[in-house]
């Protein structure tokens, strides 16, 4: 392969953050028109070196070049100017900007005379940004914290073509969006391979990987083990090479029953918040495990934080043990013994700059506190156990969690309500953005809190992620449930989509 045809070359890349060693000597190089995807394991080092490349991180050794030109940029806006973008795995906009402001970001120059910012002007060309990626259901002059979470990706999807980047670097994006909006991804990124561009691709989705890919290179423990061509491998070898050894391939419930107590722990009825869902009504069991599942905008994901106590009720009624309940706080949710996974776990699940046993202990300060102090002993036996029970990949318990793989830090927001015994756990989205290994890991403890008699509600858009672990789906749309299947009749992809279109 001819030098001429390689846009970014990668050499001998180290970096590391505190003790943990994120990448250790990685070398890729990536061709014109291609589609080069980077899988592994969480902790494998995949965002770093993704970031590493838009100038977001700073390596410790290592070189980069692009076109053939020594390339080191310090900081996003040098990668930007080197046609250079990426999109995060975690929302990275501005929630109190505007739709337009967030998409030219440090950019704004280009809209202003005489120092007036021309705001008129850059309302209309982001319309028309968006417009060429058909999106158009988006106002520029919206504020972004009024936005759902597939709209956040969507503007940043739009501020990185807006830089008609000849290379873009796509982690993890797909995970936040819909059937459409996963149409939107794939045509840029056609536009840009077909243009000459590249796209580096970082997902744990391996049906992806196969649609899109021409080359995937397998990361594992910071270093990359395999380089393969995407048509000469296939889903059984790709999860092998990620952890080093042989994946089980049905990690679901094996079982075809409901399996759970008659005794009612949680129940709902006429359950609504205005213009998010309405009307909800359902019986969560002892030992159960509930799914909900629905597109974007059918108000599935807003259910969890409406039991957790964290949105007003517009109307209906909650009755916890049997006793009718108002939840008017997270507080006064885990009081009751209702514990809750955010969607967004850097935003609403972490305190990223504490370390993993501070973000344990805090919401679990009660626990831990005698006599007016902290049990130091017992909080740090306690993040030891959780460590250790979730395979959580750290040197040690003060680790700060912005040092973790996304993966790591999802399952420190999990293991903060492990610590004690809650009676209902509501897990938002809780495999997203972690790879097929730390799935399973997931799945099997899930199980095991059933079978603890621990009620469990799964609110996820994955489908096989229902269907393989819950007893019963509940499905939304358009605000309100339009179908529950029971495990027992072994539902199908196909048949529970016709209920959420």
């Amino acid at each position: 392969m001819s030098d001429n045809n390689i846009i970014l070359k990668v050499n001998h890349i180290s970096k590391s953050f505190g003790a943990v060693r994120a990448l250790d000597d990685v070398s890729i190089d990536v061709r014109k028109g291609e589609v080069y995807c980077i899988i592994g394991e969480n902790g494998a080092g995949k965002s770093t070196l993704g970031g590493i490349i838009a100038g977001i991180i700073k390596e410790d050794k290592g070189k980069m070049f692009v076109d053939g030109e020594k390339y080191k940029p310090m900081n996003i806006q040098d990668a930007n100017r080197s046609r250079i973008s990426i999109t995060l795995q975690e929302p990275t906009l501005v929630s109190t900007l505007t739709v337009s402001e967030n998409i030219y970001l440090c950019r704004e120059g280009r809209f202003k005379r005489f120092g007036i910012l021309n705001v008129s002007k850059m309302n209309k060309m982001a319309k028309e940004e968006m417009e060429k990626l058909n999106i158009k259901h988006i106002f520029p002059k919206a504020r972004v914290r009024d936005l759902n979470y597939e709209d956040w990706k969507l503007v940043e999807l739009t501020h990185a073509v807006s830089l008609n980047p000849k290379i873009i670097i796509v982690d993890e994006a797909s995970a936040a969006l819909s059937k459409e909006g996963y149409q939107i991804l794939i045509e840029q990124i056609k536009k840009i391979t077909q243009k000459g561009g590249a796209v580096l691709y970082i997902s744990h989705r391996l049906n992806e990987i196969f649609e899109l890919g021409d080359r995937v290179a397998i990361m594992k423990d910071g270093k990359v083990v395999a380089v393969k061509n995407v048509k000469d491998t296939d889903a059984d070898e790709l999860p092998s090479l990620m952890v080093g050894r042989e994946i089980e391939t049905g990690y679901y419930r094996e079982d075809w029953k409901e399996d759970y107590s008659e005794r009612v722990v949680l129940s709902v009825e006429g359950l609504t918040v205005d213009n998010l869902f309405r009307d909800v009504s359902f019986k969560l069991h002892e030992g159960e495990i509930l799914g909900v599942g629905g597109l974007t905008g059918s108000g599935s994901f807003a259910i969890g934080s409406a039991l957790f106590g964290d949105l007003k009720l517009s109307k209906g009624s909650i009755y916890y043990l049997g006793k009718k309940i108002t939840l008017r706080s997270p507080a006064g949710a885990k009081k009751l013994g209702i514990g809750y996974l955010p969607r967004e776990r850097d935003k609403e699940g972490l305190i990223l700059r504490f370390t993993i046993k501070d973000n344990i202990t805090l919401p679990n300060l009660d626990f831990f506190i005698n006599r007016g102090f902290i049990s130091l002993k017992k909080e740090m036996e306690a993040a030891n156990q959780s460590i250790n029970l979730l395979r959580i990949k750290t040197p040690s318990s003060n680790e700060i969690c912005l040092n973790l793989s996304g993966g790591n830090r999802q399952k420190v927001s999990l293991a903060k309500w492990i610590v004690r015994r809650f009676k209902v756990m509501i897990l938002n989205c809780p495999t997203r953005g972690v790879d097929v290994g730390v799935k399973g890991e997931i799945y099997q403890f899930i199980v095991k809190l059933r079978e603890q008699g621990i009620s469990v509600i799964i609110i996820s858009d994955e489908l096989p992620e229902l269907i393989g672990i819950c007893d019963r789906v509940l499905i939304m749309r358009r605000g309100k449930i339009s179908k529950i299947f029971r495990r027992s009749i072994k539902p199908t992809e196909d048949l529970i989509i016709k209920y959420m279109v």
